[in-house]
């Protein structure tokens, strides 16, 4: 279980990074389009990141 973890621990920041690099990239995106993408991309890992409970 420790392994399920870290790697999960490991992909979120993957994620989070690579989210904060493409908001810095995406400069023609307007505002809200940019912050609905970052929720989008939060909400997207967040259910990835969560262990299934069986």
């Amino acid at each position: 279980m420790f392994s399920f973890y870290f790697f999960t621990f490991y992909y979120f920041f993957f994620y989070f990074f690579f989210t904060f690099y493409f908001y810095s990239l995406s400069s023609y995106f307007t505002y809200k389009k940019k912050y609905r993408l970052l929720l989008f991309y939060f909400l997207f890992i967040f259910l990835l990141a969560t262990p299934p409970n069986f």
